[in-house]
């Protein structure tokens, strides 16, 4: 025995140096830590993977089509620009300048020769005037000198030949008469015309140039005959004129026809050839006012600034070969890296379960530069529409905030939510109004979002914090409005659209939730409540194999459920955990008293040990089944820490009886301890006493609330004095709080009841009890 007693004051003491508080370590064994290792890589990979962003976002333009500018933009380096419009106004005046092409009709000149050809063979074919058709003679004005004339030309070779150059001579004086049909001659003539002229291609002399009064018509050729007489009058004789004119005018035809193909190249030729019109732009000139929206032009001159600005920071050297341009990147991905060192020192001091759990880490720093990419992405988008750009840049910022209070706690959201929205700012260039925005919705949404208990409670906060958002982006875009051009509709078509933004980052949460609690391995009320149905599969098979248990764990529930609220813990949390936490003993019910049902206690036949391992086995087995069943991490946590490391009292005493019935050493206490691990929380702490009172409570004989509350309490210090809070966050004064919930809760389950009277003594009873003694 005073071995045992030595055994058991060692083992105190080494419990008591154990717990007492430990010097502050310095910084060299601070920097030792593996999580502070873990927090500088994650810092470093947010400060590569975000300047990789920074660098991606710097290639798109800020300002869209449409966006009404509040000041008027300047330069801020002197830059040459295009001017498109006026450039294209001149490429446009060149190309209508430059003259048609039009090729030679020539069809029609070979019917032509060939008419003239047979009025040369009725020289030869007819003797006299009347031979000839009287149709010809009319067609064509042939008389007896006519024919008298023309049979002249065909007496030999020699006067062929000269009727054949006359044709010659007379077909070339046509050809250099640009006649055009009725279309040709409208168009080419019109008012609005810029060319003061067409060009035809001779057939021997090339290109001609025909101004508008040169030009004829089929249907008005009236200066076309008189040129084809003059030509007649010199080559032919007075004779035979007026039958050649005859000849040409009765199937009169273009002499020259458009040429399409030569035209349209012609006039893209001239416009290529016209030269950009140049318009340079010094410092402070400005180069679109305040108050008006911008064109694609606008857009294009404000990228050439930027591309004229970034390639002056280029050329500009900050330090040796460094670049300004390179010298700012470095600075914009510093203020990065200045923000994440700022967040991790964050979660070191205040969020500390976070930083020593590397997956934690990984999850929060793929949010945070998941946000920040998409948060690039969406912006992208909404080129054409600038309502959207600040709305599309806010979304990310909402949905980060919302996942992170619902995952951790309403301090951390809104603390890494500003973080957000301060790495958004730099990457987009976006102003303070931006922030105060931002901040405004994320406010409302660490505020409201405090437990999930239905699907509606994240539209309902998504709501307020949109109306949040809007009445700040009004009052920001009041405050710094251009009243140019009178309209107030944008003051309120932002605001709208970030009330329908802050709305639909609550449906996309909702939408999302379930990836949410299983990347981050957190449960909600919502999914709790589900949980705690007990038509579930599991609680309804432990409800027939162990009805003893499952009476058992409800009042669990309800004590664990009301203990909580006392000390402002999550009860719904206690109450599911309490339906959960004794799952394991499903697998053998009959070795648990609570499922005997006054019958043979099965370990009379089991020696300490055997029955030790049956007891201790359940919390492994209900492990087991939480898995096989896909329960939450959370539940899992109590039904591993629900007895901690406390000892197993009635089989160690019972070993203790059988070794010293054998003369042999007394067994060790810790042989007979659950192996833990302690509760972590105060809600598992929770538990753990519970689930002790409850089954102590029904040992006593008389229940009477005075000796509860000595139960309560002797139990309660009892855990306390064995160590098995140390590792929850439980104080003294919620102790004593949880004492009195869970003995008012005792008392309720207790209560007195009158007995009722017999029939045979219902008279004499029923005078000796008072009528209000007498309701239960």
């Amino acid at each position: 025995m005073a071995t045992n007693g030595k055994f058991s004051n060692s083992s105190r003491r080494r419990d008591v140096r154990r717990n007492l508080p430990k010097p502050p370590a310095g910084w060299k064994e601070f920097l030792r830590q593996g999580y502070v290792r873990w927090a500088v890589v994650y810092t470093l990979g947010m400060t590569l993977l975000g300047g990789m962003l920074i660098h991606a976002a710097d290639r798109r333009a800020t300002y869209v089509v449409g966006q009404v500018t509040r000041t008027a933009l300047v330069p801020r380096v002197q830059f040459q620009a295009v001017d498109e419009y006026q450039t294209q106004i001149r490429k446009q005046n060149a190309s209508d300048r430059e003259p048609a092409i039009y090729k030679h009709n020539e069809a029609f000149f070979v019917q032509l020769r060939h008419d003239l050809e047979q009025l040369l063979a009725i020289g030869e074919d007819y003797d006299n005037i009347d031979q000839v058709p009287l149709a010809v003679r009319n067609d064509w004005f042939i008389d007896r000198w006519t024919l008298s004339q023309l049979k002249q030309f065909t007496r030999d070779d020699k006067d062929r030949q000269q009727w054949t150059q006359k044709v010659d001579r007379f077909l070339e004086g046509i050809a250099g008469q640009a006649l055009l049909s009725p279309e040709r001659f409208l168009i080419e003539t019109n008012q609005d015309t810029r060319s003061p002229m067409i060009k035809i291609v001779h057939p021997h002399l090339g290109e001609l140039a025909r101004a508008h009064s040169e030009i004829y018509s089929t249907d008005k050729h009236g200066r076309f005959r008189k040129n084809v007489t003059k030509f007649a009058t010199t080559l032919f004789p007075a004779t035979v004129r007026k039958a050649v004119i005859a000849v040409v005018m009765e199937k009169l035809a273009p002499t020259y026809v458009i040429d399409e193909k030569l035209t349209v190249q012609r006039r893209q030729s001239a416009h290529d050839r016209v030269v950009p019109v140049k318009t340079t732009f010094l410092p402070d000139m400005v180069m679109t006012p305040a108050g008006a929206a911008l064109s694609t032009q606008d857009i294009q001159l404000l990228e050439m600034e930027d591309n004229a600005y970034r390639q002056s920071l280029r050329d500009q050297k900050f330090v040796g070969s460094v670049s300004i341009s390179t010298a700012r990147f470095v600075g914009r991905v510093c203020v990065l890296l200045v923000i994440c060192i700022a967040l991790w020192a964050y979660l070191i001091g205040f969020a500390r379960r976070v930083a020593v759990n590397p997956m934690r880490g990984l999850a929060l720093s793929s949010l945070l530069v998941g946000g920040h990419g998409l948060a690039i992405a969406l912006t992208g988008l909404t080129a054409g529409d600038p309502q959207y750009f600040y709305a599309m840049a806010i979304l990310p910022t909402l949905l980060a905030t919302m996942i992170l209070a619902i995952s951790y706690n309403q301090r951390m959201a809104l603390a890494l939510g500003a973080v957000h929205t301060l790495i958004v700012m730099v990457t987009l260039h976006l102003p303070v109004g931006f922030a105060i925005v931002a901040l405004s919705g994320v406010g409302v949404i660490t505020a409201c979002l405090d437990d999930v208990r239905s699907r509606s409670r994240l539209v309902t906060v998504g709501f307020f914090s949109g109306l949040a958002m809007a009445a700040s982006c009004f009052f920001v875009s009041l405050s710094d409005w251009t009243w140019a051009g009178g309209g107030t509709g944008q003051l309120w078509q932002e605001p709208v659209i970030l009330l329908v933004m802050g709305m639909a980052a609550g449906f996309l949460i909702q939408g999302v939730l379930p990836v949410v609690e299983k990347l981050f391995r957190v449960t909600t009320s919502m999914t709790l409540r589900e949980l705690n149905d007990a038509s579930l599969p599991l609680l309804r098979r432990m409800a027939e194999d162990a009805p003893g248990t499952f009476q058992h764990s409800l009042r669990i529930a309800d004590m664990s459920e009301a203990a909580a609220e006392a000390i402002g813990a999550n009860g719904l949390l206690c109450r599911v955990g309490a339906m959960y936490h004794d799952i394991g003993k499903m697998n053998k019910p009959m070795y648990f008293v609570e499922n005997q049902g006054g019958g043979p206690n099965r370990h009379n036949k089991l020696s300490p040990a055997m029955s030790l391992l049956i007891i201790v086995g359940h919390v492994k087995d209900g492990i087991e089944m939480a898995r096989e069943y896909a329960l939450p991490v959370s539940l899992r946590g109590f039904i591993e820490t629900h007895h901690g490391t406390t000892l197993v009292e009635y089989f160690y005493h019972a070993a203790k009886q059988q070794k010293e019935a054998e003369n042999a050493p007394a067994p060790a206490d810790f042989e007979f301890r659950y192996p833990g691990p302690k509760p972590q929380t105060r809600e598992q702490a929770i538990l753990m006493l519970c689930d002790a009172l409850e089954g102590a409570s029904r040992t006593l004989t008389e229940p009477t609330p005075v000796r509860l509350e000595q139960l309560v309490h002797a139990i309660a210090m009892k855990r306390l004095m064995d160590g098995q809070f140390d590792q929850s966050t439980l104080t003294l004064k919620e102790l004593h709080r949880i004492e009195q919930a869970i003995t008012k809760t005792l008392c309720a389950i207790y209560h007195a009841r009158i007995a009722y009277p017999s029939e045979a003594n219902a008279t004499s009873d029923q005078a000796k009890t008072s009528p209000a003694s007498a309701v239960s």
